[in-house]
């Protein structure tokens, strides 16, 4: 009588690049590496795991993926085939520039560039209370925080191509003014 061993994906990030390596290392539930698994993405074989159940994976095409890993049935185990969905984006989208602390209503410049440090026009910067401005050639913006505490800056390109570039996240602390004006 066969036991069935659910696989397991570990190491699959939720999103990724276009070309960049990922590697994967595939376990039953009970944390044993399980070799010469399939790998498949989009229904294509593209991996066999080795001896460790670890498998390296390169996307080639931007988009939503899935990543679906099997195991055909031997000695006492019955595999149970896994899947999990990542997003494959063309670029990444980073802050190149931007403080990580500054004062209360200071003018804030930051800098958006792609993965090969090419700077990004066109990408909408926004802070939780609204503020936004966007990008220029040069892939710069400014503007300023209001609110004390920490807060987030994100930022996209709502004119790219779907899956173009990634979303990117900074954490900014930002202090009371000075009351001394300094």
């Amino acid at each position: 009588h066969r036991r069935l061993a659910p696989l397991t994906i570990r190491g699959l990030p939720t999103t990724t690049v276009v070309g960049e390596p990922v590697e994967i290392t595939v376990r039953t539930e009970a944390g044993d590496p399980v070799p010469d698994a399939t790998v498949e993405i989009d229904g294509s074989g593209l991996a066999q795991t080795d001896d460790n159940g670890t498998a390296e994976l390169s996307f080639e095409n931007r988009g939503e993926r899935t990543v679906r890993v099997s195991k055909q049935s031997s000695g006492k185990n019955q595999y149970e085939p896994v899947s999990e969905v990542l997003d494959v984006y063309a670029k990444t989208l980073d802050f190149g520039t931007c403080p990580n602390s500054v004062t209360a209503g200071e003018q804030i410049q930051v800098r958006l560039v792609d993965n090969e440090d090419n700077p990004v026009a066109g990408a909408v910067v926004k802070t939780p209370n609204h503020r936004s401005g966007q990008t220029t050639d040069d892939g710069t913006t400014e503007f300023t925080v209001e609110q004390n505490g920490v807060t987030h800056v994100t930022a996209v390109v709502p004119d790219a191509e779907p899956h173009e570039y990634s979303e990117a996240v900074e954490t900014l602390r930002v202090h009371e003014a000075n009351s001394t004006g300094q």
